[in-house]
Order: structure tokens, then C-alpha cells, then sequence
């Protein structure tokens, strides 16, 4: 039982509009060098709070492309290699908490190389105070959030092929004990490639060949690494987190991330997450409610597919899965 799309027969994707889900992705094309004089910034400088048109390490900061309470991402020239990235700067005034966290952070995503999840290039600071940053490849593409947002539902066959390759990096991570605890169609990203490349996707619903990457491990948790919440605290994205998160369990392991990515094939297929309402609703839900399918739907959907949602969805991890493979198979 996998999401191979061998597994499943050829269906055209359903072309709806409007969602409600997040989306902090898009295209972004590598510009031009700019000049080698540069303003360097650090902490304790007063522009710290507009990086865009200085300098951090070796990175020419040219756009600012979102960020949220932890950290800001910059579109940035790497003026040594000479390449555009994706620049992620902690903010000033930071706690003590969040300085771990993002330390933290910036020690687990170095570990992971892998073909499906987004390349950390360089993490770093300027001078002992300074700046605070990882540099990660900037993907050149949309996002899975985006591509819901036009087509609404997706295709089994479609699903397969863009959530196979995720599950693959999910298992990577889990062997080498990272949870991620944030996946959900925006850190879902589409790499647009040419014909042939390696890895490469072609699904109904695109006009292009894609490669599906495993983005954001903004909150992701090192098994060997204490947690860094309060009590009560939970962490992550309501509509795709699994019921032990919702509940603020400090027990989670990788099945909370298979919970997700079978909350994600649910999104795809349904057209909307497992749980809508406003978040205390959605929590309550994830941990007390059952998902449900209509008849309609059940009867489109292949027994192999409904038995994944099936056991990705449990409430209990131990109903679930010991690890992601099954369905990278």
C-alpha cells in the first residue's frame, strides 16, 4: 500500500476555485550581481528592521519575501558563488527561547541532503552579536497551496505522484531523527524543471514537470533535541496538525508528520483540509471528531486510497504507521 500512482488508474484533476489555504510561496528568478561595495548590517544596527539593498555575510539582500514571529526570508545574491537564495534572518530582540529555536533549527536542517526537501547552503552570523541566518536554495516555482488555490481538487493519480515523493523525504528525515510538525500544502514547494530532469513529476493539472519539495522546518524537532514550549503551547498549523499536537502533547514523534501528510492527500482529494471552523473548533476536532467522506466521494475513490486516509488519520499514533514508507513504497 503506497502512493505510487502505478498503484491507481489515470483521472484528470477537478477544476474548481477558491480555498482557504495558506500560501506563502511563489516563482522568484536569480537577478544580477550587484556591486561589490556594500553596506554591512548587524544587530545593532538601526536598519535592521529593512534589510533590502545591504549586506549580511557574503549575501546582497535584494527583496523581502515573507516571514513570520520568528524569523524574516530575503531574496538574496550569494556574491561569492554567484547564485540567488533564499535568506532566512532572525529578528532583533529575539528571546531567549526563540535564539534556540532557531538554533536549533539551523543545526537540523544542515543535516538533511536530500533530493525532496528544500537545500540549506550556509548558516551563519556576522560577528559575535550580528546577524543571524541560514541560507537555503530559493526554489524557483509555486507551491502545492498555490496549485489548490486554482484546481481546488487534484486527481488521484495526481496526488500520488506530487505526495509520494514528500513522504520519501519524510522518511529520510525520520531516519535521521528530525520531525518536521509544519507540513502542509505551502511547505509543499514545485520546483518547475525541464523535461527529463531527475526527479521530475507530470501531473494533469500543470502544464510542466515539477519536482515536489519538503520546505520549512521552521518548527521541526531533533529526537535528541530538547522541546522548546511552554506548557500549553501547541505548535504548528491547526488544519493539518495531528491530534497529540493539538492536544499539546509533548510526545511526538514522526507519526504527528504522517498524520499531516494524510491530512494534506485529504485536502487534495476532498477540496477542503479534514476540519474546518475557527482554530479552538478545528483542534477540538482533530482530537475528538471523526473525519468524514460523502458517500459520493468514497465511491470515486480507490479502497487503497481510502484505506491510507484511513490510517494516517488515526486518532491514536498508534493506529498509525510506524514510519512514512508505506506510502513512499
Amino acid at each position: 500500500m503506497s502512493l505510487s500512482p502505478n498503484n491507481f488508474p489515470d483521472g484528470e484533476s477537478n477544476n474548481h476555485t477558491d480555498d482557504n489555504t495558506d500560501n506563502n510561496s511563489g516563482a522568484m528568478k536569480a537577478s544580477g550581481l550587484p556591486p561589490a561595495a556594500s553596506n554591512e548590517i548587524s544587530n545593532s544596527d538601526e536598519r535592521f528592521g529593512d534589510l533590502v539593498g545591504h549586506t549580511v555575510g557574503h549575501y546582497w539582500v535584494e527583496a523581502r519575501l515573507g516571514g513570520g514571529a520568528m524569523a524574516s526570508v530575503y531574496r538574496a545574491v550569494d556574491q561569492i558563488q554567484e547564485r540567488t537564495v533564499a535568506l532566512k534572518v532572525l529578528l532583533p530582540g529575539a528571546d531567549r527561547v526563540v535564539r534556540e529555536r532557531f538554533r536549533l533549527e539551523a543545526r537540523t536542517v544542515s543535516t538533511l541532503v536530500h533530493p525532496n526537501i528544500v537545500a540549506t547552503l550556509q548558516v551563519g552570523q556576522t560577528g559575535d552579536q550580528g546577524v543571524t541566518y541560514i541560507a537555503m536554495e530559493l526554489v524557483e516555482g509555486s507551491s502545492l497551496a498555490d496549485l489548490l488555490e486554482q484546481k481546488r481538487q487534484l486527481s488521484v493519480v495526481d496526488c500520488c505522484k506530487l505526495l509520494e515523493p514528500i513522504a520519501r523525504a519524510l522518511v529520510y528525515a525520520h531516519e535521521h531523527a528530525v520531525i518536521h510538525r509544519d507540513v502542509k500544502p505551502s511547505n509543499i514547494l514545485l520546483r518547475r524543471v525541464a523535461p527529463n530532469t531527475p526527479g521530475a513529476v507530470k501531473i494533469s493539472a500543470l502544464d510542466f514537470p515539477v519536482v515536489p519539495l519538503l520546505s520549512d522546518f521552521g518548527i521541526a524537532r531533533s529526537l535528541d533535541a530538547p522541546e522548546l514550549t511552554s506548557a500549553g503551547r501547541t505548535i504548528g498549523t491547526p488544519a493539518y496538525m495531528a491530534p497529540e499536537q493539538c492536544a499539546g502533547s509533548r510526545q511526538i514523534d514522526g507519526r504527528a508528520d504522517l498524520y499531516a501528510l494524510g491530512a494534506v492527500l485529504y485536502r487534495c482529494l476532498i477540496g477542503r483540509p479534514p476540519f474546518v471552523g475557527t482554530t479552538t473548533q478545528i483542534l477540538h476536532a482533530h482530537v475528538y471528531d471523526s473525519v468524514t467522506v460523502s458517500q459520493e466521494m468514497l465511491a470515486k475513490l480507490p479502497p487503497l486510497v481510502i484505506d491510507i486516509l484511513k490510517k494516517t488519520l488515526a486518532k491514536e499514533p498508534e493506529q498509525r504507521h510506524a514510519t512514512a514508507s508505506f506510502l513512499a513504497a
